[in-house]
């Protein structure tokens, strides 16, 4: 492949970029661009291009970057933690109630 066709191929890759307006996030999210707002205001980490003119566009690659880093709702890299299991066999409380196996009568 030529030069000239890799810098054309790289232009064209990055024409075809989607992005969104804050009104059609706001959308998808199902919150209202007022929350939205917040929601940019409270998150520097959240994915935005300000156009010189004062616009805001959302690039789509990064917002489905930043749902799946703030998925589960989690905020937090304790989120990324793993709780080290130390028991395999299940537990059981006497008179805990009819799910341990306790009749009532």
């Amino acid at each position: 492949m030529s030069r000239r066709v890799q810098v054309t191929t790289a232009r064209q890759a990055a024409m075809t970029e989607v992005f969104f307006i804050p009104a059609e996030v706001a959308a998808l999210l199902r919150r209202s661009k007022k929350s939205f707002y917040r929601l940019l205001d409270a998150d520097g980490s959240f994915p935005r291009v300000k156009l010189p003119g004062g616009g805001l566009l959302i690039p789509r690659a990064g917002l489905e970057q930043w749902l799946r880093e703030h998925s589960e709702g989690t905020r937090s890299p304790m989120r990324l933690a793993t709780v080290a299991q130390t028991s395999t066999s299940p537990t059981t409380h006497p008179g805990a109630g009819a799910l341990n196996g306790a009749a009532s009568a």
